[in-house]
């Protein structure tokens, strides 16, 4: 745990299953971990000051785990701090919410977002769509700055798909499917992601607030030119299609005839504009 927060502190839970490699894939928290706890904090504190206990993605407690944290939680030893790190609190239980004092982390801004991901390294065109891509999601932002730089950016792809698509390129769509299956699951899991949101973009674009739009500046270029070919006609249909293919692609759908799919939907859909 400590390797991994010294190397990242921004992982997910599934993230974490993977790097302790359990055959457990929906994990929890149990009894034996809140009797850990207890015994750990009846120690005395090495240097005399305040004993803090994080249990991170709380909502993962069982019942046995639950309530034994609640006795904790109401008579807690003397300078002692009990952090509950949490995705979801509704999942927890209502007496343990009641003991706890509440504090909402919100989203990270695209301002502050894009001064981060600069910081780390990437340009100010990076920066920009990854900022508005991860809609103020840290991990979300450190996965995209992260895949493999030497490969197409996620809006080449998209731009490549739209256009030949649009133009019914049978070849061209067939290339772009041939490449996009030989890079990696992660990337493909992302590129739909991006499909979604860049589809959203042009919607807010057409029948919103132009100034509510974030996207970089070429991709702006490329939306003030794509946007009018995705409505009210086919917006439905085109994100059940991406949908489709994210569902298929987690449960080892063939990549080649996946997004030969979705060009051959693409195509369709463009031209029912």
């Amino acid at each position: 745990w400590r390797e991994q927060v010294k190397k990242s502190p921004y992982f997910t839970l599934y993230d974490w299953i993977q790097i302790i490699d359990v055959k457990e894939r929906n994990p929890i928290i149990s009894v034996h971990e809140s009797s850990e706890i207890q015994r750990k904090l009846h120690l005395t504190s090495y240097e005399g000051g305040y004993k803090i206990i994080v249990i991170w993605m709380a909502e993962q407690m069982n019942s046995a785990c639950s309530n034994k944290i609640l006795k904790i939680l109401e008579e807690p030893p003397n300078k002692t701090l009990i952090i509950l790190v949490s995705e979801d609190a509704d999942k927890l239980l209502d007496t343990i919410k009641s003991r706890c004092q509440i504090v909402h982390l919100n989203r990270v801004n695209n301002d502050e977002m894009q001064l981060h991901l600069k910081n780390n390294g990437l340009s100010q065109e990076q920066a920009e769509s990854i900022a508005s891509f991860s809609e103020g999601n840290v991990i979300k932002a450190h996965d995209m700055m992260h895949l493999d730089e030497t490969e197409n950016t996620l809006s080449e792809y998209f731009m490549g798909l739209m256009r030949s698509s649009y133009k019914k390129n049978v070849i061209e769509m067939m290339n772009w499917a041939e490449d996009m299956a030989q890079t990696g699951k992660e990337r493909q899991k992302f590129f739909l992601m991006y499909c979604t949101h860049m589809l959203r973009q042009c919607i807010i674009k057409n029948y919103g607030n132009a100034n509510l739009v974030k996207v970089s500046d070429s991709e702006l270029s490329f939306l003030n030119k794509f946007s009018p070919f995705v409505n009210g006609n086919n917006i439905r249909e085109f994100m059940k299609s991406i949908d489709q293919a994210y569902y298929q692609l987690e449960r080892n759908a063939n990549p080649r005839i996946l997004f030969t799919m979705l060009c051959f939907n693409s195509m369709r859909l463009l031209h029912k504009a």
